[in-house]
């Protein structure tokens, strides 16, 4: 069993979480995490300050099947989300419709980063730049996914250095699906199961109701299969 870091638990600011991808899993994983912060403020704590990053626009393949709208086509992915919750919750997420780099993380400093991305080279950069972001603990949070199946990752950095393994660790033979992307919901629907992001997005913020809400961590590794509807933690 392991326990969060006094910074999480104790601090004296918002906890920063940077998201990186508006897509199936991110858009929803936003939607819950400002709903979760929410309720940490009413529990009297500090929330959380949220940075999202996307670059790219919304397309008709979207919607249905990621929290967006028809009002929404061709504009930014990363506002049209930090706009909306904003006005819901009354939240203040910070949107960056553009790719997440080195410059943007290491000034924002933050103290939890969730990947929604389907890219392994930035999985990898990332692996890379974590170690410059900061001396303080760090909490990286990993998402993926097949057409069934799919995993939360947990790493946990203290001053530095990694005490738990992240996904570049677990599976470090990963490469990028070479295939086209999806410009129906037919296809997109062909490739992975409509129910997959939902159950990402849901067991992302049962590790931080971990955290935050029960202060303990008794996994960092989730896998999941919606064909067997087996779960397995380490």
């Amino acid at each position: 069993m392991l326990y969060p870091s006094n910074n999480l638990l104790n601090p004296n600011h918002k906890i920063k979480v940077v998201v990186v991808g508006c897509g199936g899993t991110g858009s929803r994983v936003l939607v819950e995490l400002s709903a979760f912060s929410k309720n940490l403020v009413e529990m009297g704590q500090l929330g959380f300050e949220i940075h999202v990053f996307d670059p790219d626009t919304v397309e008709q393949h979207n919607i249905g099947r990621q929290q967006f709208y028809q009002c929404d086509l061709h504009k930014s992915k990363s506002d049209v989300l930090a706009s909306r919750i904003n006005r819901s919750y009354g939240d203040d997420i910070v949107s960056y419709p553009i790719y997440c780099d080195e410059k943007e993380l290491i000034d924002i400093n933050p103290d939890i980063i969730i990947t929604c991305v389907d890219n392994v080279r930035f999985r990898k950069r990332l692996n890379k730049i974590l170690l410059k972001c900061q001396s303080k603990n760090l909490i990286w949070i990993d998402t993926g996914n097949d057409k069934n199946s799919g995993q939360v990752i947990m790493s946990m950095y203290q001053h530095n250095e990694k005490i738990t393994p992240n996904c570049v660790d677990l599976f470090p033979d990963m490469v990028d699906q070479k295939s086209a992307p999806s410009c129906s919901t037919k296809e997109a629907l062909k490739k992975q199961s409509f129910n997959i992001n939902k159950f990402i997005a849901n067991f992302t913020i049962q590790f931080l109701n971990n955290i935050f809400i029960d202060f303990q961590i008794p996994y960092t590794q989730l896998y999941f299969n919606l064909t067997s509807l087996k779960i397995k933690t380490k």
